[in-house]
């Protein structure tokens, strides 16, 4: 087994012939594997005792975390941070304002994992749809305003979807989650759409293209008709 990796556009940059390693996740390990993994070493340990003491150690974790303190471990360290800006010597952390964080980073018995883990060079899995942009042609804006029964247009990656399935295309949906889906289309092509906005009441909606299962993008952003 090795860690698998593929090389995909480098945004970062503006070479359009340099690329970044984008790591390729497989199925992730469950806690019945790792249960299962304790019992085949031969521990004398059974499952539901290795359960046992892993679920104490995480209260433990809890226990000393939630009093601030960081951890020193054989698996684990963890420490807090704090981000955002403090007026002056006399400002204090306000919620509104400032974020708490929890950082980990390798105990003793895991930091040294990397030096031991094979890497593999694979092809790149297929990514998600990306809308980059709206535009709506009847008030002649972008990313802003939705006007109903008219023309809009959206630019992108990978936007190719089954038309056949009422489960893909493209989809506004409203701050309730009730979906409006588009059913002209003046072009579709997997790097621009054109369509007819459908009939919605006033507010706030946010734009998906739906390409198949797992397969969903947005657009950042909402959109209002106004």
């Amino acid at each position: 087994m090795a860690a698998l990796y593929a090389l995909v556009d480098n945004p970062l940059t503006p070479d359009p012939t340099d690329f970044r390693a984008s790591v390729q996740h497989g199925k992730a390990v469950t806690e019945e594997e790792l249960m299962e993994m304790i019992v085949l070493r031969n521990t004398g340990i059974s499952i539901s005792v290795a359960k046992k003491v892993i679920f104490e150690y995480g209260q433990a974790l809890r226990h000393y975390m939630e009093k601030g303190r960081s951890v020193n471990g054989a698996l684990l360290n963890s420490q807090f941070s704090i981000s955002g800006v403090f007026t002056s010597e006399e400002d204090v952390f306000d919620a509104n304002r400032h974020a708490l964080h929890l950082n980990f980073t390798p105990g003793t018995l895991l930091k040294d994992v990397v030096e031991h883990v094979a890497v593999k060079k694979v092809e790149a899995m297929a990514g998600l749809p990306l809308i980059s942009s709206y535009f709506d042609t009847e008030s002649s804006s972008k990313n802003d305003v939705l006007t109903p029964n008219e023309l809009g247009r959206i630019v992108g990656k990978r936007m190719k979807f089954d038309e056949n399935d009422p489960a893909q295309g493209l989809f506004f949906v409203n701050d309730k989650k009730k979906d409006f889906a588009v059913v002209k289309f003046g072009e579709c092509m997997p790097g621009k759409i054109i369509f007819k906005v459908p009939q919605m009441a006033s507010g706030i909606y946010t734009l998906e293209i739906r390409c198949g299962a797992d397969k969903i993008g947005k657009l950042k952003g909402s959109l209002t008709v106004a």
